[in-house]
């Protein structure tokens, strides 16, 4: 197993004078096999960032780490098998013309003849009977064609996996099948899989930790259980707040403001305009509006990109949360959090602890 390194990656969309930073020197390392979350809303850079990982697009600066190798600008095929990716919508990304046995057997190594016996391995491990060999993508539904997604990553035998939004167009029932499946192939193979998402209920439901990003920036990151019960950055409480609870009613609140341009980001703090408890709300916090809270966010506990979260360092003991160790993670929300959806049962945990 091998470790997923992604160090101060940047990524630009254009050229020149109209070039736009989507990305901003993202920095993560996570242990080999763990399950990732990664959560934002739309804009804040989680796509850009996969698809920088499984190298679709070019970096500006940064580098992409699996194992001990690093990334370069031209991956070679055998590179670019280490790292696949499912996308939202596979009929995208599968050929409508090929038949599900033609597009596995062209994800396979080696030749098409002694790869017979891997289709059927690859089928089973999917969900997905002997007689979906031979139809066409038009002709199964749309969980039938996330699995066969699912399956053609599998048959590169990938170091990491990148799903994103692979659940957010399927039905309850569907989107509920796909989740235990990709997390009875992770427990299988034991690849990284990162996994990117609207809904936080999922997230919490099959991953070890989350990521949390805003306007190109990652702005928190730990456990799923410690993020979720002790959030350190403003804009996490209001992701956790927005989540329907049956325990509270939810309020709907009117925006009075614009996504991040850009182009033309906020000094300072990138959250500080839409921040609850940020200079706008507070005289004492003009920090705020000049510098980069990004900076030191290293030293702060999640690393929060908040100049007012609390310093590792200042802790008087180790926090310690339990965590599920498969799926179906389950934590409480904090005072100010809107709890996630309840989960759908444990399978046992263990005990992790962050300084």
């Amino acid at each position: 197993m091998n470790n997923l390194r992604i160090a101060g990656v940047s990524v630009d969309y254009g050229k020149g004078s109209r070039a736009v930073t989507v990305l901003h020197e993202v920095s993560l390392d996570f242990p080999a096999g763990h399950i990732i979350g990664i959560v934002g809303e739309s804009g804040s850079g989680k796509s850009t960032l996969a698809r920088a990982v499984a190298g679709l697009v070019p970096v500006r600066g940064g580098q992409v780490t699996v194992g001990e190798t690093t990334f370069g600008p031209r991956r070679s095929r055998k590179d670019q098998r280490r790292v696949q990716m499912a996308f939202q919508d596979p009929s995208t990304s599968l050929n409508p013309r090929m038949t599900v046995e033609q597009t596995l057997l062209d994800a396979c190594a080696g030749p098409r003849s002694s790869n017979a016996a891997r289709i059927d391995e690859l089928l089973a491990a999917v969900g997905l009977e002997q007689r979906h060999r031979r139809s066409l993508p038009a002709d199964l539904s749309g969980g039938q064609r996330q699995r066969v997604s699912l399956a053609r990553a599998l048959a590169a035998e990938p170091d990491v996996l990148i799903c994103d939004e692979v659940t957010s167009a399927l039905d309850a029932p569907t989107r509920f099948a796909i989740l235990s499946l990709l997390a009875e192939l992770q427990a299988d193979h034991q690849f990284t899989l990162v996994f990117i998402s609207h809904d936080l209920g999922a997230v919490r439901q099959i991953c070890d930790d989350i990521v949390v990003m805003y306007a190109g920036q990652v702005i928190e990151v730990g456990t799923v259980n410690d993020v979720v019960a002790d959030p350190q950055h403003p804009y996490t409480r209001v992701l956790l707040d927005s989540v329907p609870s049956l325990d509270r009613r939810l309020e709907i609140v009117p925006v009075d403001f614009e996504p991040v341009d850009p182009r033309n980001p906020p000094s300072g703090c990138r959250f500080n305009p839409r921040c609850p408890v940020g200079p706008t709300a507070r005289d004492d916090r003009a920090a705020c509006l000049t510098d980069d809270p990004v900076a030191g966010a290293e030293s702060r506990l999640h690393r929060s990109a908040c100049h007012f979260s609390p310093r590792s360092s200042d802790l008087d003991h180790p926090r310690t949360t339990t965590v599920p160790a498969s799926t179906n993670r389950t934590a409480s929300a904090g005072p100010g959090c809107g709890a996630p959806p309840p989960s759908m049962g444990e399978q046992g945990e263990r005990h992790v602890t962050s300084a």
